[in-house]
């Protein structure tokens, strides 16, 4: 195998489907009103109440950018 000189990165997560720490859901926050959020049963969202807007977890990463949230239906 050929080297180029260059650092290896960081090795990459192989397991799929591995659930949220708790910890750090826990002391998420919504960043549009700072208030608290909550994690969808399966795992593919965070939920603001307050600001009734739905954050996407995608490939196991929130993205909590307030213009892409959806509107929480319902």
């Amino acid at each position: 195998m050929a080297t180029t000189g260059s650092k290896p990165g960081p090795p990459r997560c192989i397991n799929r489907g591995m659930p949220m720490n708790r910890e750090l859901i826990d002391i998420l926050a919504c960043p549009k009103c700072k208030g608290p959020l909550e994690l969808t049963p399966n795992e593919s969202a965070f939920v603001c109440r307050a600001c009734r807007l739905v954050y996407a977890v995608v490939d196991e990463i929130p993205n909590f950018i307030v213009e892409e949230a959806q509107p929480l239906e319902g």
